[in-house]
């Protein structure tokens, strides 16, 4: 016969493990929809479905709205999946980056001053001293190990210039802030969905200084244990008292870096799940964790499991990682195979002319970054750098001529040149992958006439054919 502790665990993978597809019918039924994004509401025992585009639900009331005609998005709701909650608000950042949307006072409302990055899909969001940050991710031809920071004054992201030992580029990164350190484990360190390869490092960002440290490498290694499933799929992850958990069918992991452990809690009947699966974490209060899924009547509803009875089910306590002692000298190994592989890559960049710059082909105003197709400048931006191309400058009133209104007025127009300038500067980057600020235009006064300010191409980045 099962303990009473093999029972609750037996209990709560059963409730974890069940899904059902969305119905359609009274009382709400519809909402039991793995897509919808779902959150608590920070302070209370209420949470939000997000249904679709149109309107959200906030729960166990079962009360409906409608999203606010002005929420002025620019793309579906749906898409904005990085959700942090920080005081009393909730705050959805899209997909790719860029766009915050703050959910406070049971409403919805934009509130950056940015646009749609498409820079950092599938990031490690995250928040420190009052403010968000996002971490890693792909998109713009390659996958980033930058970190943006969310200004709220200014409505705008700006990067964060950190030292040290930088974990590899990669997305799905796994990530949790305990005090004033930040750790990242398990980025997938490739942009081929179907063939990524989990990072099996772990790294810590001192969030003072930021300076980032190699802390080890992972033992016991199994990819299908760390799957944190941000969108759509079957498992999910969240975290509590610095803890990092994944939910999964048959056992739930729980990460402690303070400690180096990870403990599988698990069946001891090996109870298995058929079908796909999934359950959204809501909160926890000091005695039990809360849980929201669709119960067996296709009912969405929400449930809890006692701390206490949780951690004193059957589980398998292991290290997590290691720090080798041999890998400073491996390093040495490394630095002189990368010295080697540089030269020859080296090589092969000027054999085949596939340099770091992009190439402007005026005749077809086209633009190409290694060869593939850049295609996320707007018609105006287009029409700024072919005229630097072909006229080897622009004037700033040029510029606003491409940008503004005819009626505009000179400060209008000032902005709007601005602004224009800053998006460029922001795609460029992106493109790039900077690790530090570039200067993609050259400020310069006009040959004839001193007082024309003017921008040219910056050489270094730009080649024209």
């Amino acid at each position: 016969m099962k303990t009473s502790h093999s029972l609750v665990f037996s209990s709560l993978l059963s409730l974890l493990a069940f899904w059902v597809n969305p119905s359609f019918g009274q009382d709400f039924d519809i909402l039991c929809n793995q897509d919808n994004i779902v959150f608590a509401i920070p302070n209370t025992d209420e949470f939000v479905v997000i249904n679709s585009e149109n309107s959200y639900t906030i729960f166990p009331e079962k009360i409906s709205y409608k999203f606010p005609e002005n929420l002025n998005i620019s793309d579906n709701i749906s898409r904005y999946r990085n959700v942090i909650t920080l005081d009393q608000s909730v705050f959805l950042i899209h997909n790719g980056g860029g766009e915050v949307v703050e959910f406070k006072n049971k409403a919805f409302k934009r509130i950056d001053n940015s646009f749609l990055h498409h820079n950092q899909y599938s990031p490690t969001p995250f928040s420190y001293n009052g403010t968000l940050y996002l971490f890693a991710g792909s998109g713009l031809f390659l996958t980033k190990n930058i970190l943006i920071k969310y200004d709220f004054e200014k409505g705008e992201w700006f990067k964060v210039f950190a030292k040290g030992e930088v974990p590899p580029a990669g997305k799905n990164y796994s990530g949790l802030v305990i005090d004033d350190k930040f750790y990242a484990f398990l980025g997938d360190i490739t942009g081929d969905q179907e063939t990524q390869v989990p990072n099996k490092s772990v790294f810590e960002l001192d969030l003072i200084t930021l300076i980032w440290t190699y802390k080890g490498e992972l033992i016991n290694f199994d990819s299908q244990r760390y799957n944190q499933g941000i969108f759509y799929g079957e498992d999910k992850s969240f975290i509590v008292d610095n803890k990092y958990y994944f939910l999964k069918s048959a056992e739930i992991v729980e990460i402690d870096i303070l400690n180096n452990t990870v403990n599988r809690y698990y069946d001891s009947e090996k109870w298995y799940s058929n079908g796909n699966y999934s359950t959204n974490f809501l909160r926890s209060d000091e005695q039990y964790l809360y849980f929201q899924r669709c119960n067996s009547m296709r009912v969405l509803d929400e449930f809890k499991v006692k701390k206490s009875e949780f951690q004193n089910s059957a589980k398998l306590t292991q290290e997590f990682y290691i720090s080798s002692p041999e890998r400073i000298y491996r390093s040495f190994g490394v630095i002189l195979i990368s010295a080697l592989l540089l030269m020859v890559v080296l090589i092969v960049l000027k054999e085949f002319s596939i340099e770091n710059k992009i190439s402007i082909k005026v005749k077809s105003a086209s633009f190409l970054y290694k060869l593939k197709i850049i295609k996320i400048f707007s018609d105006a931006e287009k029409h700024i750098i072919l005229i630097m191309a072909t006229e080897n400058q622009i004037s700033f009133s040029k510029i606003e001529d491409l940008c503004s209104k005819k009626n505009d007025s000179q400060d209008v127009r000032v902005k709007n040149r601005e602004k224009i300038i800053k998006f460029l500067n922001a795609k460029l980057n992106g493109i790039f992958n900077n690790s530090e600020e570039i200067d993609f235009f050259i400020s310069i006064s006009n040959a004839e006439d001193k007082r024309i300010k003017c921008l040219k191409l910056n050489p270094m980045y730009f080649k024209i054919k």
